[in-house]
């Protein structure tokens, strides 16, 4: 038998929910219209080591579609140093209701609700 090397070759097969970029993992998220205007706390990722992780936004702070979050030492261990992580890049999409929606809408009691600056807002996020 001759002696040589030996050559592997890796083939990466994209992840469903997660791209990798070095050590930084991105994910796409989608919330509700509702969530960006008013904020939200709750498990949006199952990471890839199956625990839920709950990201945060806090009230008064709009989310554009498309602005993302980073969660700091979520993403991919470093090599020869496992104690240290990459970043989690997390990527909001905004799902937008239906006409539907705003016929089974109470449109006095949201006028009433929604203060005049977080419709000034509103508007400004559609304006755009």
């Amino acid at each position: 038998m001759p002696v040589g090397d030996v050559i592997f070759v890796l083939r990466a097969t994209p992840h469903e929910s997660f791209e990798r970029s070095g050590n930084d993992l991105l994910t796409n998220v989608s919330i509700t219209l509702s969530e960006a205007l008013l904020g939200f706390s709750r498990i949006l990722i199952t990471h890839l080591d199956g625990r839920g992780v709950k990201v945060t936004s806090p009230p008064g702070k709009i989310i554009s579609s498309g602005e993302s979050i980073v969660l700091r030492g979520e993403g991919m261990p470093v090599h020869k140093n496992p104690d240290q992580k990459g970043n989690l890049y997390v990527v909001l999409h905004i799902d937008m209701p239906d006409e539907d929606w705003l016929k089974n809408v109470n449109q006095k009691v949201s006028r009433s609700t929604l203060s005049s600056s977080v419709l000034m807002n509103i508007y400004q996020f559609f304006a755009i």
